[in-house]
């Protein structure tokens, strides 16, 4: 990724010359100069007002007035009026977004004269360089796919029209729809109209998604402003622990009063970040709002387009409505997830870290990885246990999945009625070609990527608590080798407390962040398997692919209650035999302080680690038994109930 945003930064220099650190901006403004949209501040302004009139009128005007004028005329509740509508309501928000840039324009270059602002308080200025350019290339990476995707289901219109007026002159179309107060289909007012057309939807194309892009590209100006006010309260922290250090109170003295300058500034910042922010969202709240309910519109508008489609005699046409309505779908994706990184950023300024990654410092700390060298076979043993749950699950959620996928291929062979993987309303005929083909795809896609998610949250938690299994192992082995080696045996004995006790607080965060969520898929589990295991038994045509499918999600769902009790289980039994180790060791050979201290040690450990789901079940093999003994019971009162 940094070599692609390199070549990409070095073919510009080539180009433009020196260029800006956020180099995203400066090609959105050239294109949106070009479409008539970005008049320049000063002087020229009159002269390109001029050409601005002329050129919004004659494609985005002109765009407006015939598919408005086509859409009233003809209304009628067909797939064809449908992709009229999505285009229609799409143009109208495209025309709002221009009129922010001509109203709002003196603000936006304002906030692009602030995004390239030198950050001097941030002592390293290649790395701010860095976290600019970092931006500028994921935000031109999103424009970039979003143009391509637009680009693509305009050429795919036009291709569209152009192969079925080639094959039938009688049949001639257009690329878009729209009323014209002429002939439209009689030569040659036909080929001028198409290439009027063409030119057009690619001109609007390019503007619009140069708007957005220009949105997303302020979304991620703010986040990487964030990222470097992150990085600076993270050096000062460090500073506060290095001068605590100093033995020299005036040294601390000094170190603290500029330390407390640095703060000041990152509280000035910090500010400015919020203001900027507000100034964005004053500026373009209400295009991003109007944006988000076309979207909405147009995904459902363009889905019943292509569900209309009942035979393929365009696949052209087909295409390009379902590369729009992606675009589309990209859109939203696009504002989401650079204001979800916003937030995020803000978070992380907050808390610093979220109470998951502290969970993962601590694995790399010296607390747990100072033994790593000494037990290598150890760490490989619970390493390769995890590896083969998470094998095991995975494998009983790709074999449900691939079933599933596979059931309406099973069915179109038996000769029954079409049928998708799985069962789901849809505001359109999913039995018609190419919508069942389409969704078919679609559904067995998500639930691959729902399978994947759901087994590698679930193991994560897993493995977490494996790494408590293995401190708790590496532990007993130190315990067992107090005084072995030459080194002082009080000062072995309290690194192994620390140990206990880190391992401890470990295991109780882990507890605290997933209990809810365990006991929640204890509930829904229990109630899956059942449900499940009776809908094999009502089974009135056998088809194997979607009995084996079945069979193998209830093994899933089986198997997920199994993978958290196991390793409940395993740390209730790894804790337990603390107290055993530490009465195996030479402490005999010790006085009476180092007694006294693993006396408390094994008063501790006396109370073995556990961990419960919701604070009401032990994660044990015995719950595990219980739930499915649960199970049971629900299935036989479904099975004597019907």
């Amino acid at each position: 990724m940094h070599c692609c945003e390199s070549r990409l930064r070095g073919y510009l220099e080539k180009r433009w010359g020196q260029v800006s650190t956020f180099y995203n901006f400066e090609f959105l403004v050239r294109n949106l100069k070009l479409c008539g949209s970005w008049p320049p501040i000063n002087a020229g302004k009159r002269a390109y007002m001029t050409w601005s009139v002329i050129v919004t009128s004659l494609t985005l005007g002109h765009l407006l007035f015939v598919q408005t004028a086509f859409v009233v005329a003809d209304w009628k509740v067909t797939g064809e009026m449908a992709s009229a509508v999505s285009l229609l309501i799409n143009n109208y928000v495209h025309a709002w977004k221009v009129y922010v840039m001509f109203r709002y324009q003196k603000r936006i270059q304002r906030l692009l004269d602030d995004a390239e602002a030198k950050n001097v308080a941030l002592g390293d200025l290649e790395l701010v360089k860095n976290l600019q350019y970092q931006m500028s290339w994921t935000s031109f990476t999103y424009y970039g796919n979003f143009q391509l995707m637009g680009i693509v289901a305009c050429s795919f219109w036009t291709l569209s029209s152009a192969v079925r007026s080639l094959k039938d002159e009688t049949d001639r179309v257009l690329p878009l729809n729209g009323w014209y107060p002429h002939d439209a289909f009689a030569s040659p007012f036909y080929e001028i109209t198409f290439v009027y057309q063409v030119v057009t939807v690619m001109m609007c194309c390019v503007q619009n998604i140069s708007m957005d892009g220009m949105i997303v590209g302020f979304m991620g100006v703010i986040c990487c402003k964030f990222k470097m006010l992150k990085i600076r309260i993270i050096e000062i922290g460090r500073s506060v622990a290095g001068s605590q250090l100093s033995e020299s109170l005036i040294n601390r003295v000094y170190v603290e009063n500029k330390l407390r300058q640095k703060l000041v500034l990152c509280i000035e910042d910090h500010i400015a970040i919020f203001e900027y922010a507000k100034e964005f969202e004053d500026i373009f709240k209400y295009a991003i709002f109007l944006q988000f309910l076309e979207n909405s519109l147009v995904i459902c508008t363009a889905a019943f387009a292509v569900s209309q489609t009942g035979r393929l005699n365009s696949f052209s046409t087909i295409f390009g409505n379902l590369m729009y309505m992606m675009a589309i779908i990209y859109e939203l994706f696009m504002y989401c997830y650079f204001g979800n990184e916003i937030a995020v950023q803000v978070f992380n300024i907050i808390r610093r870290q979220v109470r998951i990654g502290k969970l993962l410092e601590i694995l790399k700390s010296d607390t747990f990885s100072r033994h790593n060298f000494r037990y290598e076979d150890l760490l490989s043993s619970f390493a390769l246990k995890g590896i083969l749950h998470h094998v095991a699950y995975q494998s009983f959620g790709a074999a449900a999945v691939f079933c599933w996928g596979f059931t309406p291929i099973a069915n179109i062979i038996a000769g029954n009625n079409r049928r998708l993987p799985m069962d789901g309303w849809y505001p359109y005929n999913v039995t018609l070609t190419p919508a069942f083909e389409i969704t078919c795809v679609h559904q067995t896609v998500a639930v691959v990527f729902a399978c994947f998610h759901n087994v590698a949250m679930d193991t994560l938690v897993a493995g977490l608590i494996t790494v408590a299994c293995c401190q708790l192992e590496i532990l007993k082995s130190n315990l067992g080798q107090i005084g072995i080696r030459k080194s002082c045996h009080d000062d072995e004995l309290r690194n192994c407390i620390r140990h206990h006790k880190a391992i401890i607080d470990f295991t109780k965060e882990v507890e605290a962040i997933f209990n809810g969520t365990i006991i929640l898929q204890f509930c829904v589990n229990c109630i899956i398997i059942c449900l499940t295991a009776f809908h094999i038994t009502k089974l009135k045509v056998f088809i194997p692919a979607e009995f084996v499918g079945m069979t193998m999600y209830m093994c899933c769902m089986i198997y997920q209650i199994f993978i958290y009790c196991w390793h409940g289980n395993e740390i209730f039994v790894q804790s337990q035999s603390v107290v055993v180790a530490a009465y195996e060791g030479n402490w005999w050979n010790y006085g009476k302080r180092f007694n006294r201290d693993l006396q408390l040690l094994m008063l501790r450990a006396n109370r073995p680690l556990t961990l419960k789901a919701g604070n009401l079940l032990i994660l044990s093999l015995e719950t595990f038994v219980s739930i499915l003994r649960l199970s049971y019971s629900l299935f036989t009162v479904l099975q004597s109930s019907t």
